[in-house]
């Protein structure tokens, strides 16, 4: 018998029971499945995690604008307060940006978005702004990657 760790010999001898144990009962390929009521218990666990995490709201909100901006949705013509064509002419980014992603003036953190969600995702407070390369990623790469 090799002892590894330097485990006293009664714990190296348990241990190698309960190995062996394991290996008898779940022998190599055994899949472990959860059964539906556990499976229905975490789905029930991450609902309410979901909606117990405070930047839920604005998630979902952040999704309508940049649907609403990619032309999937007009869910959120009200809360941007102008056109799909107005937000875009906005937003416009500089000419060298090949790409961008949408920023705020003012974080969305800093309102309560129970009662000033119009003011936070209004275009007024909504900036483009262009994406960081990674060191190894030229920018000659990314046009070509954004070509495909």
């Amino acid at each position: 018998m090799t002892i590894r760790y330097h485990l006293p010999v009664k714990m190296a001898e348990r241990r190698q029971c309960e190995r062996a144990k394991y290996a008898r009962d779940y022998p190599e390929g055994f899949k472990r499945r959860r059964n539906a009521e556990q499976t229905q218990a975490q789905r029930m666990a991450q609902r309410r995690y979901d909606r117990r995490r405070g930047g839920t709201r604005m998630r979902r909100l952040q999704a309508q604008v940049r649907d609403f901006l990619g032309g999937r949705s007009s869910v959120a013509r009200e809360l941007v307060g102008c056109t799909r064509e107005d937000l875009q002419a906005y937003l416009q980014p500089p000419d060298n940006v090949l790409k961008w992603h949408l920023s705020y003036k003012v974080h969305p953190r800093e309102f309560d978005l129970e009662t000033q969600a119009g003011q936070c995702f209004h275009y007024t407070n909504l900036v483009a702004k262009p994406v960081k390369l990674a060191s190894s990623q030229s920018p000659l790469q990314l046009a070509l990657s954004l070509e495909d």
